[in-house]
Formats: C-alpha cells, sequence, structure tokens
C-alpha cells in the first residue's frame, strides 16, 4: 500500500512505499526537507485499541487483618495514633522553641545592621544636602556679583 505525503514547501502531492514511513527525505519537486508520515492503522475491535489486559497483583503484606472479635486492634491502633499525634507535638515544640532561640541570638546582629543602614542613608542625605547648598550659594554669589556689576555700569 503506498503512502500520500504532501510538500510543505511547494504543495506538491507524490505517493512512496510504505517502507520509508517515518523516514526523512527530500521533495522531488522542490527539494525541501519532509518527513514521510507513518499510516494509521484502525482497531479491529476494541480490545486491539486497549491492548491486552493488565493483570495486577496485590502483595498480601498490603492486606491489613481486622479480628471482630477482639478489641486488641483498636486499642493498639489508638495506642499508635496516640503516640504520632505527642511526638508530632513534641517536635512542633522544639521547632518553635528552636526559632524563638534563633530570633533571640540574632537580634542584636539584626539592630546593628539596621543601625548602620540607617546611619549610611543619613549620611549620604548630609552629603547631598551640602552639595546641593554649596551649589545654591554659589548661584547666589554669581548672581550678586553681576548686580554690583551692574549697579557700577549705571554709575559711571
Amino acid at each position: 500500500m503506498a503512502i500520500r505525503v504532501t510538500c510543505s514547501g511547494c504543495q506538491r502531492s507524490f505517493q512512496t512505499a510504505d517502507k520509508w514511513a517515518g523516514r526523512s527525505t527530500v521533495c522531488p519537486a522542490c527539494r525541501a526537507a519532509l518527513v514521510i508520515p507513518v499510516p494509521h492503522q484502525q482497531p479491529q475491535s476494541v480490545d486491539d485499541a486497549w491492548g491486552p489486559p493488565i493483570q495486577a497483583t496485590i502483595p498480601q503484606a498490603l492486606f491489613v487483618h481486622h479480628h471482630k472479635t477482639s478489641g486488641d486492634a483498636f486499642q493498639s491502633g489508638f495506642k499508635a495514633s496516640l503516640g504520632c499525634i505527642v511526638a508530632i507535638g513534641i517536635s512542633a515544640a522544639v521547632v518553635f522553641g528552636g526559632c524563638v532561640a534563633l530570633s533571640v541570638l540574632l537580634r542584636p546582629q539584626i539592630q546593628r545592621a539596621n543601625e548602620q543602614q540607617r546611619q549610611q542613608a543619613q549620611e549620604q542625605f548630609d552629603a547631598q544636602f551640602r552639595h546641593n547648598m554649596e551649589l545654591i550659594h554659589d548661584e547666589q554669589e554669581k548672581e550678586y556679583e553681576r548686580l554690583q556689576r551692574q549697579i557700577n555700569r549705571s554709575l559711571r
């Protein structure tokens, strides 16, 4: 059975043998690169479409045996659950206590770093302010000298 191929470059159609399905080639008309498509086969039945059934086995160890006549299973499960809850509570307390202790230990360093940043920002502000004041003073001096020259000219 032949496969019909349409070139995406020149839109010409041609046929090729099934054995070339999935391989790369060039269009005989325009020499553009293309891939021979793989023909789709229609399944004959639903079983063919889905493939063979999967046989699953569940290990016996995964099954929990409950005894209806004895309350021992319930009590041991309750004790285990209570033990887990206590362990989680203790773990949470240790983590919380560690966080509190860490914040107490690091607090002076954080405060020192914040104070240094505040001082640096204040120093930068002061330096910029002094610079701006010097510029204003220079401009005022220039304006004063210009006015003095103008007055001197008018008095001559």
